[in-house]
């Protein structure tokens, strides 16, 4: 993949070697992305934080006098991308999950998600597997699910990393969730904050639903 934008008139060019061997060079400008059915799960990304997009945003300019400086800086070269804010609009809370990790397995992702739980009233984790959803550009209105729910001592981690399920669920696009088996580091509560068990030692979703 070529990233980035060439200045007028420029060009590009290599050795038939490279294409003949296998590479393939396709123009894009949302690396991939389509934008009408592809890019709103982009914006998903980035609201569960597994796309930190504002390490990207390097200058910011408040009203929209200020947009003559936001192209001066856009041009000069140093600006990778700029944001100008013209109104006084709040942005909406962030929902209270995120994406910790995101791993390639067998023809789709395992993801390590962190989310607060009202329930238990403190940050939990679970490891969730989907399957890729674009698989020979087909569409899918979501997956069956199924819960793995691990032993007494285990954790989010046990199932997912040592059941060899990812083959079996991408062949069937099943989409395997790992919970916790209990809340843990919770304020207030002492000798809950060992590795191998957590507060009450048992699952806190309901198996039934």
């Amino acid at each position: 993949m070529v990233v980035g934008v060439a200045s007028a008139g420029q060009e590009i060019s290599t050795r038939p070697f490279q294409l003949v061997t296998g590479r393939c060079w396709k123009g894009t400008a949302f690396g991939g992305w389509k934008s009408l059915q592809d890019v709103p799960k982009l914006a998903n990304k980035v609201l569960l934080g597994e796309l930190p997009i504002d390490k990207y945003v390097t200058h910011q300019f408040e009203g929209l006098d200020k947009i003559q400086d936001l192209l001066d800086a856009l041009k000069s070269g140093n600006c990778l991308r700029g944001v100008l804010k013209i109104g006084s609009y709040q942005v909406p809370e962030a929902p209270k999950i995120q994406v910790l990790s995101n791993q390639k397995a067998f023809g789709g992702h395992i993801k390590s998600i962190r989310h607060w739980s009202d329930c238990n009233q403190c940050w939990m984790k679970f490891n969730i597997y989907l399957p890729d959803d674009d698989v020979h550009n087909q569409r899918h209105n979501g997956f069956p699910s199924l819960y793995f729910l691990s032993g007494l001592d285990d954790d989010e981690n046990e199932g997912a990393k040592h059941s060899g399920f990812a083959r079996h669920a991408s062949k069937h696009k099943i989409a395997m969730i790992f919970p916790d088996t209990s809340p843990r580091d919770c304020e207030g509560i002492e000798a809950i904050t060992q590795r191998w068990i957590g507060y009450g030692a048992g699952h806190y979703c309901n198996a039934e639903t």
